[in-house]
Parts: C-alpha cells; sequence; structure tokens
C-alpha cells in the first residue's frame, strides 16, 4: 500500500466527483400477494454500460420469510449478476424484481458510488458482526494491536479497548448495531478495519460498513469524535502484488474522500504499532 495521510489530502484537493451518472435500486418483492418489496442491491450506469452489486448474504430474510424464499433471492441476484456481465437489461423475473426510478450519483468512481449507495439503501448489506471482523483479518489486527496497548498503557488501556464492541442505534425508526470497538477519555468512538484483501468487493463492503457505522454514531448522537483507523499491506509485503496494492490504494482512497465529508477522523497505518500509537494519541489527546 502506497498511501499516506499527506498524499490523500493532496489528492483530495484535486479530485472532486469523478464519475456522475445514474443509479436505481434493485427491488424484490418477497409477497407477490401484498406487494411488498426489499432492497436487494443497486444498478449504477455511466452512458451504455451499467454495474450491479447486490447484497450477498440472505440469512437474515429467513427470519422474516421462509428458506424458500431466501433462496428464491439468491437465485434471482445470480441472475441479475449473469445479465450485468452480458450488459443484457434486468428483467422482473415474473414479478419478483422490479427497478426503481432512476436518480443521479456523483462519487469519485462508479465502484464508490456502488458501495456507498448499497449501505445507504439495502439493509440486507449490513454485514454482521462476526464477518465485521473477522473476514478480512480485523479480528487478528485488532487483537495485536490491543496487546501493544496493553502492554505500553496497562492501567489505561481498558478505557480505550471497550468490552462491548457493539452500540445499539436508532436511525429512522430502525434500530442498528454499530461496531465501535474503541473509545476516547473524551467521549469519543472509532473502529479498526484491515484492508490486507486481494478482493476489491470485499474490501468495499468492509470500509464502508465501518464508514457507515461511524457516520451513525455522529448522526445519531453518541459521540462528535468518530475515528476510523485503516490497516494495510506494507508496500514489501510479498503476498500482495503491485496490482494488489493499486486496488487497496483505490478502495482506500475512496473511503477517505468520503470521510473527509463527514468530518471524522481517518488515520492509515502500515504495520500494528503504528496503528497502536495512532490510537493511543487519539484515545488520550
Amino acid at each position: 500500500m502506497k498511501l499516506s495521510i499527506d498524499k490523500l489530502s493532496a489528492n483530495a484537493e484535486k479530485v472532486d466527483h469523478g464519475f456522475v451518472g445514474q443509479w436505481r435500486p434493485i427491488r424484490f418483492r418477497p409477497d407477490l400477494g401484498t406487494g411488498e418489496i426489499l432492497n436487494i442491491g443497486v444498478m449504477v450506469s455511466n452512458e451504455d454500460r451499467y454495474s450491479v452489486l447486490l447484497a450477498e448474504d440472505f440469512r437474515k430474510m429467513k427470519c422474516l420469510y421462509d428458506n424458500e424464499i431466501a433462496e428464491q433471492a439468491e437465485f434471482i441476484s445470480e441472475q441479475i449478476r449473469e445479465l450485468e456481465a452480458e450488459q443484457k437489461p434486468i428483467v422482473d423475473f415474473g414479478g419478483w424484481v422490479e427497478l426503481g426510478e432512476p436518480q443521479v450519483t456523483r462519487s469519485e468512481s462508479i465502484e464508490a458510488a456502488m458501495h456507498s449507495l448499497l449501505m445507504d439503501v439495502v439493509p440486507l448489506a449490513r454485514l454482521a458482526t462476526n464477518q465485521r471482523v473477522a473476514s478480512i483479518g480485523t479480528q487478528q489486527m485488532m487483537r495485536e494491536v490491543f496487546q501493544i496497548i496493553r502492554q505500553r498503557i496497562p492501567l489505561e488501556a481498558e478505557r480505550i479497548i471497550r468490552q462491548n464492541p457493539m452500540i445499539t442505534v436508532e436511525d429512522y425508526g430502525k434500530k442498528l448495531d454499530v461496531h465501535a470497538p474503541l473509545a476516547a477519555f473524551d467521549g469519543g468512538l472509532g473502529t479498526i478495519v484491515s484492508a490486507k484483501t486481494k478482493t476489491s468487493t470485499t474490501l468495499g463492503l468492509h470500509l464502508y460498513q465501518a464508514l457507515t457505522d461511524m457516520e451513525l454514531l455522529q448522526t445519531t448522537g453518541k459521540s462528535s469524535n468518530v475515528a476510523l483507523f485503516v490497516g494495510g499491506p506494507s508496500n514489501d509485503d510479498v503476498q500482495f502484488s503491485e496490482a494488489d496494492h493499486s486496488m487497496i490504494d483505490r478502495r482506500i482512497e475512496e473511503i477517505y474522500m468520503k470521510s473527509k465529508r463527514s468530518g471524522l477522523k481517518f488515520e492509515i497505518c502500515m504495520n500494528d504499532q503504528e496503528m497502536a500509537d495512532a490510537v493511543v494519541g487519539w484515545a488520550t489527546r
């Protein structure tokens, strides 16, 4: 990873909205009789091409509907991805699917637009707690960073490392669980995300989920001092190719641009020691 906060700040002065296009929510009807609809993804288009990003885990639907409905939603999602690959029009699948009205979207890139919109309008896309902290090494990264903090400031470490990392917030009448394992002495709240992955979609979902969590803490009044710490691979990490580093840099830059508009603290760290320094500095200032 070759980014730094200084480089990101310089880029932010140059880049406004590099992508302008249209987006539409992709809606699924779990009950054809009642007409109830659920957003399961987004379609973003520019000129004569479109891209889709859909929820990947439909287990939450099983709490409201039977397994057959959840499996139908998953099957249709796969069919939509195949249509996208061939750039064929998205059909209604016999009434199961409809597209919302087109709206204008502006973002740093089409990928940034899709991830941001998915987090905003598709509740199914919100990652479960175990998915947020385990899938891309975040759990291991937090464990190692917390160990360094406990060794450095044993008496104050537990004021920074929250015993229960989940906070329930209410947003527009809906209760949502937000992952915030860090606390600052002034009441601030923060989180850690590992960017050590080779999968662009996975990284995008985890970064945007973390950013959404921090923004929710701001907008619901839980804390005005929120922080997002991102740990990426060092430049000499042989597991990651030049292409991997470029992909990770692009995803992080998209998040930074959005976080800058939100006013939250954003830190990039190349190793666990550097992240521990950043977390302690933020928490004790």
